[in-house]
């Protein structure tokens, strides 16, 4: 599911298709509607307009460019900017969404002048359709929020076909490949990190649940750690000389409390604790 929010230049919105959760969100922005700082230095662009992005009632931010580069030659100076449409993955617990835009420009000193487009500070607030599972996925019992103690803030989910040994007789299977990396606050010396992965099929219904263990990767930011792990969470196997077929599984592993869902992904509120 895929939904587009058109912001035009006569200042009105538009939505098309269904902004609903597990989906994605499209933004395309009329970069004349902020047209406040057009900065340049000594023939190079340097201004920039951002959407931000707020799904309630996670309440992270999100940001994207909703510009894109333009240059005399592939590697020379920018020269100008051209509109780009941003894409935002929709949380699987969202209830609505908010969004506003950050023109910014170039000081050759101090901080950058700035304007925004935000409705005059009511942000431009839209509903998000419930799709939630047969068994929606809960936060554990106690589970609190902290990204200050646990974060992560990179989550990768492909779909990768595996062959069997001797190849050719023996046929195949199609797993999905999850790495997870976090950061843990380093508040004791023994920690046990974990995060929980549901997988559900076409029709909402959940096919698996495990819980995955984070491994020590390296230290990274003062007191904190880096974890990662990776695991497949379903496997469907294909016996030769069938052709390929589809994996009836979501293109994700449902999880939750993540700073940078992957974009292809669905998350839904699960848990991902330390302790």
């Amino acid at each position: 599911m895929k939904a587009t929010i058109k912001f035009l230049n006569d200042w009105t919105q538009t939505l098309a298709g269904d902004l609903a959760q597990g989906g994605e969100l499209a933004v395309d922005y009329d970069l004349g509607r902020l047209a406040a700082y057009r900065s340049t230095f000594r023939g190079a662009a340097l201004w920039e307009i951002l959407a931000l992005v707020r799904f309630q009632p996670d309440s992270q931010i999100l940001a994207a460019s909703v510009s894109a580069p333009v240059r005399r030659s592939p590697a020379g100076m920018i020269i100008d900017r051209s509109p780009a449409v941003a894409s935002f993955p929709v949380p699987g617990d969202a209830a609505h969404v908010e969004l506003w835009f950050l023109n910014i420009g170039y000081a050759h000193f101090g901080e950058p002048p700035k304007a925004w487009d935000s409705r005059f500070g009511d942000n431009y607030a839209f509903a998000v359709q419930a799709n939630s599972p047969a068994q929606p996925v809960m936060p554990r019992q106690g589970t609190q929020t902290n990204r200050d103690v646990v974060n992560a803030f990179a989550l990768t989910i492909e779909k990768q076909r595996h062959q069997f040994i001797p190849a050719g007789s023996a046929g195949s299977e199609s797993q999905t490949h999850v790495k997870l990396s976090a950061w843990v606050r380093n508040i004791a010396y023994a920690k046990n990190a974990w995060f929980d992965a549901h997988v559900f099929d076409s029709g909402n219904q959940l096919v698996q649940a495990q819980t995955l263990s984070l491994h020590y990767k390296g230290g990274a930011g003062g007191e904190a750690i880096s974890s990662s792990s990776t695991m497949w969470c379903i496997r469907v196997r294909v016996a030769n000389p069938a052709p390929p077929r589809r994996d009836p599984t979501r293109d994700a592993c449902n999880s939750a409390s993540i700073s940078k869902p992957a974009a292809s992904s669905s998350p839904t509120v699960s848990s991902m604790t330390a302790s």
